[in-house]
């Protein structure tokens, strides 16, 4: 079995950290988010990888061509086409039955678990669903006493419809896009409507980690997760950069620190100067500090301030 990686997001919610950077290859923790996912894939067999790409997608090229282990492939969107409209137009490079993930969602799912229950419901399609207090920034789905989906409803205005949310991670047959449409084709609008009014689709529930990273907060709160917890062995590439963990830190064998860092993360070739403290900060590649930072995200052209909650 293969998949598909959906890495062609822009994240325009996350500029300016996404002008210089594809959404997928902003590091976490030192990593790029596209490192995680592979490493996912890798770690449960997954060996065969598709990315769907657009958005500076060399950079995404680049990187996925470095992972040892792994037959890398890409598809390119040249105009946008939408969630299923990426995946419909790899399909020639996909098995009959194959797994969908996103290249900027980091989460711990048990694909071989989640593969295993797909082959046994009989379903066409087998979502992974998280529960979420606030579920109006998601695709809401409700479930029968086989865990079949009843529905699904896209960002709804009120948290009336329980708390189980789509987690963007799916095990597909290839012919639910017999007769779809080409171009534009949004999983949730075009796709998976008539498959749940024909319980074609199953459940997965997941109770672990599951982080969606759409705004900027969702992103510091991402690293610092990271920089303390490891769920699946980092795919190994044919340039690993080396990081340093040490007085909770985590710092980039490339980096430059000439003054204090206090829980933070400074990335490959970043500079702190000398007399500058940082604490709890992100130092991003290629980004120099010359101020005090507590709290903070710096670009090569920005500081980005944060609230203390956010941690």
């Amino acid at each position: 079995m293969n998949a598909i990686v959906l890495a062609g997001g822009k994240g325009t919610r996350l500029a300016p950290l996404t002008t210089l950077v594809p959404k997928p290859m902003l590091t976490v923790a030192g990593y790029p988010m596209l490192d995680y996912v592979t490493s996912q894939l890798y770690f449960y067999g997954i060996t065969d990888i598709v990315y769907a790409i657009a958005y500076k997608k060399e950079q995404i090229e680049e990187r996925a061509k470095q992972y040892r282990g792994v037959e890398a492939s890409f598809s390119i969107d040249e105009v946008p086409l939408g969630t299923a409209g990426s995946v419909k137009q790899a399909r020639d490079m996909l098995d009959d039955v194959f797994v969908v993930i996103s290249g900027d969602c980091l989460n711990d799912i048990n694909l071989l678990s989640m593969i295993k229950s797909h082959k046994t419901s009989g379903a066409d399609v087998t979502m992974a669903v998280v529960k979420r207090e606030d579920t109006t920034k998601y695709g809401v789905v409700t479930v029968d006493k086989n865990n079949v989906i009843t529905s699904l409803i896209e960002k709804p205005q009120t948290n009336d419809y329980g708390n189980l949310i789509n987690a963007g991670v799916y095990v597909i047959n290839k012919k639910i896009f017999d007769g779809q449409k080409d171009g534009m084709l949004d999983f949730a609008k075009d796709v998976f409507p008539i498959l749940v009014q024909n319980g074609k689709i199953n459940a997965y529930f997941h109770d672990g980690l599951w982080s969606d990273i759409g705004a900027i907060d969702d992103y510091y709160w991402a690293n610092f997760y990271m920089k303390d917890h490891t769920f699946f062995p980092m795919i190994k590439t044919r340039d690993s950069e080396l990081y340093n963990t040490h007085d909770g830190n985590v710092i980039s064998s490339t980096a430059k620190v000439f003054g204090k860092s206090i829980n933070s993360i400074v990335n490959n070739e970043a500079t702190v100067v000398s007399g500058v403290k940082i604490r709890n900060s992100i130092v991003l590649p290629q980004s120099v500090v010359e101020r005090n930072c507590t709290n903070c995200i710096v670009g090569r052209d920005f500081i980005f301030k944060l609230s203390s909650q956010s941690l």
